[in-house]
């Protein structure tokens, strides 16, 4: 095993001297103090350096596209280098009690959210719950003569949907209010909810007015 040297630091996977602040190694880009680090620091994807011969590359793990190793941004997404080292900046939570969280979720979905610091996920759900119950109240009091069925399955499709939306933000919330951040679907889920919804919608709209067309 090699001697430490003064002012280095021996990576404790390759050998290689570093500077003694060094956060990671520059050979091998093994991290220090990896194992006290955090959970979410961990998990984060690192560049993976491969050498052929005297080129030595890194590859980068938003595309896994490979790079020369002097690259400071990847050549196909714009990824930075150092931007895959950095610690990822936790958000504070609000001290309030779990069982106020809780209780705002369930009168409105997004209300905890936002009891907790997380203002914006409260707004979408909130956003998205009314949208859903809104129309779903709407097209199943008020239905067209024409295509009634087919207007009804929509609005029983937009009733799942915001009963599904109260659900997962009361789940998120007791998670939160323990201090786990992990959401239980994740943000694009929404995003893919409210177009889905959306077409639904369109397409409901379309097969009634062809049925009432149709009708005699």
């Amino acid at each position: 095993m090699p001697e430490a040297t003064p002012g280095l630091v021996r990576c404790p996977r390759c050998g290689a001297g570093n500077p003694s602040d060094a956060e990671w190694c520059g050979q091998c880009l093994e991290r220090f103090g990896a194992a006290d680090a955090d959970a979410s620091d961990i998990s984060v994807a690192r560049p993976e350096v491969s050498r052929a011969g005297e080129l030595l590359t890194w590859t980068c793990p938003a595309c896994d596209s490979p790079n020369p190793m002097d690259a400071e941004t990847c050549a196909r997404c714009g990824s930075a280098f150092t931007s895959f080292f950095a610690r990822p900046e936790k958000v504070a939570v609000r001290p309030v009690p779990s069982g106020r969280a809780v209780a705002l979720s369930a009168a409105l979905p997004g209300l905890g959210h936002w009891s907790l610091g997380r203002a914006g996920a409260g707004v979408a759900r909130v956003v998205l719950y009314l949208w859903t119950l809104g129309l779903s109240i709407l097209l199943l009091t008020r239905p067209p003569a024409a295509g009634r069925a087919v207007v009804r399955m929509v609005g029983i499709a937009f009733v799942l949907s915001a009963a599904g939306v109260w659900l997962v933000s009361m789940l998120e919330t007791m998670r939160l209010a323990d201090g786990d951040e992990r959401p239980v679907l994740p943000p694009h889920a929404l995003t893919w909810l409210s177009a889905a919804l959306s077409a639904l919608l369109i397409f409901g709209l379309l097969g009634s007015a062809l049925a009432g067309r149709g009708a005699p």
